[in-house]
């Protein structure tokens, strides 16, 4: 059960908090928690951030997102795309050589995602879409620099 569910039946039924009705965020949800406090942290305004679009893969620990935060001026600077890998975050405007690798990063671990749910799924032509991913996954190896035993 995802955490919005869990405070939605936490709420219907008159549970202040989310343990009461046995819920517990996801691998995911836990790991974008992280993520945004690492974000917030690196900003002028941390608690100005707005989040857009965040994309987290716990298993291979990297996000992608948006985030909207106020300047040293106080004023919204708008949507700023952003990377996480490494342990850190990495800002559209601070290192764009880095925050596109964690792009890409992201793109790795969303193909190896999905060839893990086509797999496990009933689609009809699913095999050819394995192929597809795998063929993806490996390109994206290659532009990283990481091989298929990392």
């Amino acid at each position: 059960m995802s955490l919005r569910s869990c405070t939605a039946a936490a709420a219907a039924l008159g549970f202040a908090t989310i343990g009461l009705v046995g819920c517990a965020p996801s691998p995911d949800e836990k790991f974008a928690q992280e993520v945004m406090a690492g974000v917030r942290h690196s900003l002028k305004d941390p608690e100005s951030a707005r989040f857009e679009g965040l994309q987290a893969y716990s298993e291979a620990r990297v996000a992608c997102g948006k985030v909207n935060a106020k300047n040293s001026m106080g004023g919204y600077v708008g949507n700023e795309e952003f990377s996480y890998y490494l342990e850190r975050p990495y800002l559209e405007s601070t290192d764009i050589e880095a925050k596109v690798e964690g792009t890409k990063r992201c793109l790795l671990a969303e193909a190896q995602r999905a060839v893990v749910d086509l797999k496990s799924s009933n689609y009809p032509n699913k095999d050819e879409l394995i192929k597809d991913r795998e063929e993806q996954i490996e390109d994206l190896r290659i532009s990283i620099g990481t091989s298929s035993s990392d």
